[in-house]
């Protein structure tokens, strides 16, 4: 629930980013936020041989 929060929370910082930033930083931000949301739901459902998988690539994510 934690990353669900901080998805929602994201966009309004974004936007307070000088304009110039904004676009490159923002749309950054925005993409991985995303995926690792993604990520996560697939983890939620999928088997559990492939659980870890997923949360191994979240896990890069979070840290690229």
């Amino acid at each position: 629930m934690k990353w669900h929060e901080t998805a929602n929370w994201l966009p309004d910082r974004v936007d307070s980013f000088p304009k110039n930033q904004r676009f490159v930083f923002g749309t950054r931000l925005a993409d991985r936020t995303l995926r690792i949301l993604e990520l996560l739901v697939e983890a939620a459902y999928a088997p559990k041989r492939r659980k870890a998988e997923l949360l191994a690539q979240v896990n890069l994510a979070k840290h690229r």
